[in-house]
């Protein structure tokens, strides 16, 4: 997905939790998962190699703890709506670039409310629950991009990935990336190397690459 290795801090090691952790490692992200349920942290570190800490994740000592001021994402997506929202909060304060929360309560985001996303330091709110993991990780990918151009209306994106030394796909053949599911949705489309453009016949991905794909 990226061509850039970032630290990922997951809220909640529910079923929402467990799958982005397991998405995200794959694609070789440095994750941390916070959850004060003993049973789904123990699951979380016995299934996937990411770092897992037992804690209340509205507060700062278990946030500093797992790094918070170094994280380049944080996605806050426990079942409790004032969790997310107050970790987002103090990831803001560290100024993590990026602050995804799932919430629940029409309250927090409807046209209404007092408060908006951005006065609680959310850069994405997701909801209703199908959602969440789709918008999640289109973010993650935009937010890795060196560019992204959209047409008709968002339905096509081209997305521009500057892949360096640490992306895992370095070496790799085209047909090799991702997952069969994901090549369904996604297409190579052009590679350039410096100023001087690829053939899509080359079948190996080059370090300092950058990959423009739809």
């Amino acid at each position: 997905m990226s061509g850039r290795t970032m630290k990922i801090i997951i809220i909640g090691a529910g079923e929402v939790g467990f799958y982005l952790a397991q998405k995200l490692s794959q694609e070789k992200h440095d994750i941390v998962v916070i959850d004060n349920k003993p049973d789904k942290c123990a699951r979380m570190r016995e299934s996937l190699d990411v770092a897992v800490i037992a804690g209340d994740a509205a507060s700062q000592k278990v946030l500093n703890e797992a790094g918070l001021k170094d994280a380049d994402l944080l996605i806050a997506a426990s079942g409790i709506d004032e969790i997310n929202l107050m970790a987002c909060m103090m990831a803001d304060k560290l100024g993590v670039e990026k602050k995804v929360a799932r919430v629940r309560n029409p309250d927090y985001y409807e046209e209404t409310s007092i408060l908006k996303p951005s006065d609680l330091g959310v850069d994405m709110l997701i909801n209703p629950e199908g959602e969440v993991i789709d918008e999640i990780l289109r973010l993650l990918l935009r937010a890795s991009a060196s560019e992204v151009i959209e047409f008709e209306e968002g339905k096509i994106v081209l997305v521009g990935l500057k892949l360096d030394g640490n992306c895992p796909n370095i070496n790799n053949p085209l047909r090799e990336i991702g997952t069969r599911e994901e090549r369904r949705h996604l297409r190579v489309v052009a590679m350039v190397k410096g100023e001087k453009p690829l053939s899509l016949a080359e079948t190996t991905v080059w370090e300092r690459t950058t990959k423009f794909s739809s």
